[in-house]
């Protein structure tokens, strides 16, 4: 764990005063994200333990910022593509040039996916950030993955533009309803990597398959 790891949590971030680890964020209803990456959300371990057992090759991530957890699924030779509205994540600090495509969920379903078809979607803390009635835009493009993993903000969680803080029940409904299977187990599996109580990502994690793929 390094110096570099701790200026890089958002916590870290707003104390140091450095416009570099500030929420980069354009327009402002979006979440924003972190140049530098955020060491609660980018979880090698889980990645590598889904891409095994799992035998992923092909990941969409969506609310991907500046590409950290896609780039380990490249490097270990998935195919990637990301999602994030901001249009800042397109710059030369993106970590996965020319694989995440600038798309706005308030706007409707990425028309640039076309008919692709994805092993896995992973997500980390985007939920929370787009408004309920919106839900259906990224549920649209959630269907197009064989399974689906997800963190989300819990109620009362501070953050910038946090518009839908719910618990795990909500979240299990929400997937419910477009035919995803919660996987109860797999989903406490991967909590248990949360051994230092991170502020927020690993304690949230859920795991879904989507009913319509098995």
């Amino acid at each position: 764990h390094s110096d570099t790891e701790d200026r890089c949590l958002p916590a870290a971030a707003r104390f140091a005063g450095e416009h570099r680890y500030t929420c980069m964020t354009t327009p402002p209803h979006l979440g924003g994200a972190y140049a530098c990456g955020d060491s609660n959300t980018i979880m090698r371990d889980v990645s590598g333990y889904l891409m095994v057992k799992y035998r992923l090759k092909s990941v969409l991530d969506i609310g991907a910022g500046y590409g950290h957890c896609m780039k380990y699924f490249a490097d270990h030779l998935v195919a990637v593509t990301g999602i994030d509205g901001d249009p800042a994540c397109q710059g030369p600090e993106q970590q996965c040039q020319g694989l995440v495509i600038q798309h706005d969920y308030t706007l409707g379903p990425c028309p640039q996916l076309g008919d692709k078809q994805f092993d896995m979607a992973w997500s980390a803390e985007f939920l929370e950030h787009v408004e309920e009635r919106f839900i259906p835009h990224f549920m649209y493009d959630f269907k197009r993955c064989r399974m689906v993993v997800v963190t989300h903000a819990e109620p009362g969680q501070v953050g910038h533009h946090h518009v839908n803080c719910k618990d795990d029940t909500y979240w299990v409904g929400v997937f419910n309803d477009w035919r995803f299977g919660h996987l109860a187990d797999e989903t406490a599996l991967v909590r248990e990597t949360d051994r230092w109580h991170a502020g927020w990502g690993r304690r949230t994690l859920m795991v879904f398959e989507n009913l319509d793929k098995l």
